[in-house]
């Protein structure tokens, strides 16, 4: 069955030249940029505008995805997404980026969309530093040293 489902995959997804696939690269990226950029400007309009804001920004995080698929090809951008060590922090990311554009559509609920930007935002840091050695330990040696940073100017005791 696996067999079947990589041969299916092979046929939609030829094998492209070094050059086709950096072409292919960055041209996700460059449009996952603009749909980026353009939703930052969505947000000017004002909250009235936070829908169209989450739905191009995921939007251009999934075009972003993309173009890392061009480089290393689907089937291992697949295999490297969900290796144990960021399955967690994957299936969060491509969860909020789902329920985001389902909800900015279908609900529009200010404090909702917002929630699973802030979620979603994390999950890609978290998920990106996972290829970073030592990324994400120290981002949570950043976050513990911000946390007691703040409660001891709030003048709560450790």
């Amino acid at each position: 069955a696996v067999d079947g489902v990589t041969d299916e995959i092979r046929s939609h997804c030829p094998a492209l030249t070094y050059k086709q696939r950096l072409y292919g690269a960055l041209s996700c990226i460059g449009i996952g940029f603009l749909m980026s950029v353009g939703a930052t400007l969505a947000l000017l309009g004002g909250k009235d505008h936070l829908s169209d804001y989450a739905v191009l920004y995921t939007l251009g995080n999934v075009c972003s995805i993309c173009g890392s698929g061009f480089v290393v090809g689907p089937c291992r951008q697949a295999k490297l997404m969900f290796k144990p060590v960021r399955r967690v922090a994957c299936m969060i990311y491509l969860s909020t980026m789902i329920a985001t554009v389902f909800v900015a559509i279908y609900y529009a609920d200010i404090l909702l969309i917002f929630s699973l930007l802030i979620i979603q935002y994390c999950a890609l840091i978290w998920y990106g530093a996972s290829f970073i050695p030592f990324g994400r330990t120290c981002i949570a040696k950043a976050c513990k040293k911000g946390c007691s940073y703040a409660g001891s100017s709030m003048g709560v005791e450790q």
